[in-house]
């Protein structure tokens, strides 16, 4: 059997390491993951790293400290993340000494996971739920040409119309007094907007400068709103990629803003020429949220990550319910 060390790896010192462990692994070409870890805006985060025989870093994991709404306040949650071990070294043994030395830190930890989740049970985490991954379409071309060949240049046009005039938020305009906006960034008015949204027991911090600090890396993404007077009604953040558009994070003041919201969203998309293909939501909770995407015509797609917790004796009331989350991709792709 191998031996291995783990210790806590300097984000300044160790960065061409961990960086370069990261790239390889995930192949997704970043390489600002120290640099997110160090800009936190809720304070430096932590990574350990996996040293094989010879001193050399063959795995890796990260943790982020995040300002939640926990019940009625604010705690500080840690969230694993950035889980790696090269493929010469995988087993469960590394990935559960890392695992552990993370859960060592103590205090409330979350992990939202697809690969790692037999590893944090054995360290201690519990289930909370299954992500889900909403998802309307916008035009039927890609659905219906391995069916109708050529005839789906006829036969799509006409359903794209279909799902356009019996789509809820088509023909129902804003409420009176508010408006559609495009930010071009996050300023004080989500920072009201985050005090003052309703139903939300266990989230993440959505304020401005959070905001700011999570999608830095993410652009160009756009930001789209609902507001009434001085006031942010709702905003989401999307990206477009792949003729595909993708919600990585929504929040309203309530239902009826919600519903205002995805009217909204869903009017500029398909306005757009060519509009995309797809509009997605990754979502976990119960929050109004769910309502009102299901409402606006999004079906509820099963998602492999799963969200996990450790947490003590002492944890809040209700903290392992669902129905209390409002997790969107802004959490669970962090």
């Amino acid at each position: 059997m191998r031996g291995y060390v783990v210790a806590a790896a300097d984000l300044v010192a160790c960065r061409a390491a961990l960086e370069g462990l990261w790239a390889r692994n995930f192949g997704d070409g970043r390489s600002d993951r120290c640099e997110a870890y160090l800009s936190n805006p809720d304070g430096p985060g932590s990574a350990w790293g996996l040293l094989a025989a010879d001193g050399e870093m063959v795995g890796a994991s990260g943790l982020l400290t995040r300002e939640f709404k926990v019940g009625g306040g604010a705690a500080l949650v840690g969230q694993t993340v950035n889980l790696a071990v090269d493929p010469t070294h995988r087993s469960a043994g590394p990935a559960l000494q890392l695992q552990r030395a993370a859960a060592a830190r103590g205090g409330l930890l979350l992990g939202v996971t697809e690969k790692a989740e037999a590893v944090q049970k054995r360290v201690g985490y519990r289930e909370v739920g299954r992500v889900t991954r909403w998802t309307k379409l916008l035009r039927t071309g890609c659905k219906l040409r391995p069916l109708l060949g050529v005839g789906a240049a006829l036969a799509g046009p006409m359903l794209d119309a279909a799902l356009w005039l019996l789509s809820r938020g088509t023909f129902a305009g804003l409420p009176p007094g508010w408006r559609d906006e495009g930010p071009d960034s996050f300023d004080g008015r989500f920072d009201a907007l985050w005090a003052e949204a309703a139903g939300l027991k266990f989230a993440a911090s959505r304020t401005a400068g959070r905001l700011a600090w999570r999608f830095r890396r993410d652009a160009p993404y756009r930001i789209l709103a609902v507001a009434s007077g001085q006031a942010l009604m709702g905003y989401a953040v999307v990206r477009v990629e792949d003729g595909a558009a993708h919600v990585m994070d929504a929040l309203a003041r309530d239902g009826a803003a919600y519903d205002a919201l995805l009217g909204s969203l869903l009017r500029r998309l398909w306005a757009e020429r060519p509009a995309p293909r797809s509009v997605t939501v990754c979502h976990f909770g119960g929050s109004a949220l769910p309502l009102w995407l299901r409402r606006h015509g999004f079906l509820a797609r099963p998602d492999a990550r799963k969200v996990l917790l450790l947490a003590g004796h002492d944890a809040p009331a209700g903290l392992f319910d669902p129905a209390g989350w409002h997790l969107t991709g802004m959490d669970i792709d962090l």
